[in-house]
């Protein structure tokens, strides 16, 4: 049935898996059976686990489907060039590639001859997929031009329940939102990312990691009444940007005798929930002053009273 349909649609040229190749003589015999002329056949090394058993549905689940990377955030640009890399190479260590550069790159011949390995973690859910994987989309979505990356985060956060009108082009605080994912983008690895870590920057409601309050607020007893006590003076700023921002904590930090990191750290954890970030003052400039003050006087009473 294969061969007539192949004859059929006049294919001249099939590619795929090395699995195959067993199937191949018998597949000619019957081309010629039909006097037919038989197409070019190319068969490609396979894609295997980190065990090195074959890549499947059914064993390994929805790290081999391509709607689980749709669905998880991933671009299909930087999908399209993870697969690329799996078992080709152009010949250097090239990693990065738009689809039209794969395009004019690409050749049978920078196949490899053995099969490629997808590492992934069937217990950790934070490497569900291959780590290269991971680097690409986040790659992608740093470097890719801000205005075709604005409506694929809309989508996300239309989905979460964070998107707002005021966004959208014509919108009063489309400026802002430019500005806002053009900052926080670059730690971010899948478009998921952007209603989860970015949650605080678009929303009061906003989870707190565990392990960046443990780090930074609970470590210094007095930070109940350092962050109480720079809200209040970031509330007193009349021009509340980056700049001013940083001058008004580093002037507390020297009238404390502590270093500048301490406040720094603090503040990022208490207005964004996280740990790491983008520049902090820059950060603080796009949440807005009224934010900042408020969730800086709430972090507090997160912060242990007495010593441990």
């Amino acid at each position: 049935m294969v061969v007539c349909d192949d004859v059929e649609m006049r294919i001249t040229d099939v590619i795929r898996g090395q699995d195959h190749l067993s199937n191949t003589h018998k597949q000619i015999l019957l081309y010629e059976a039909m006097g037919a002329t038989p197409p070019r056949f190319a068969h490609l090394p396979l894609i295997n686990a980190p065990d090195r058993t074959k890549l499947s549905k059914r064993k390994h689940g929805e790290v081999v489907s391509v709607t689980t990377y749709r669905d998880r955030g991933f671009l299909p640009e930087a999908f399209r060039n993870f697969l690329a890399l799996l078992g080709w190479s152009a010949g250097d260590d090239r990693e990065f590639y738009s689809t039209d550069e794969l395009v004019r790159a690409f050749s049978l011949e920078g196949i490899g001859r053995s099969n490629a390995i997808l590492n992934f973690s069937e217990t950790d859910p934070r490497q569900w997929t291959d780590r290269k994987a991971f680097f690409l989309n986040q790659q992608y979505m740093a470097k890719m031009p801000l205005a075709e990356l604005l409506p694929r985060v809309e989508a996300v956060l239309r989905g979460a329940g964070l998107w707002d009108e005021a966004f959208a082009v014509g919108g009063t605080r489309l400026a802002w939102f430019e500005k806002t994912i053009d900052l926080i983008r670059a730690r971010f690895v899948t478009l998921l990312d952007f209603a989860d870590a970015g949650r605080a920057y678009l929303d009061d409601s906003f989870d707190m990691d565990p392990e960046a309050v443990d780090k930074n607020l609970k470590k210094e007893p007095h930070l109940k009444d350092w962050l109480k006590e720079l809200g209040r003076r970031f509330e007193t700023v009349s021009d509340f940007r980056a700049a001013s921002a940083e001058a008004a904590l580093r002037a507390y930090a020297d009238e404390l005798g502590v270093k500048a990191g301490v406040l720094i750290n603090a503040s990022r954890t208490a207005v964004t929930g996280r740990a790491v970030g983008p520049s902090l003052f820059e950060a603080l400039e796009v949440i807005g002053q009224g934010r900042v003050v408020a969730r800086l006087r709430k972090a507090g009473d997160l912060v242990r009273s007495e010593p441990t």
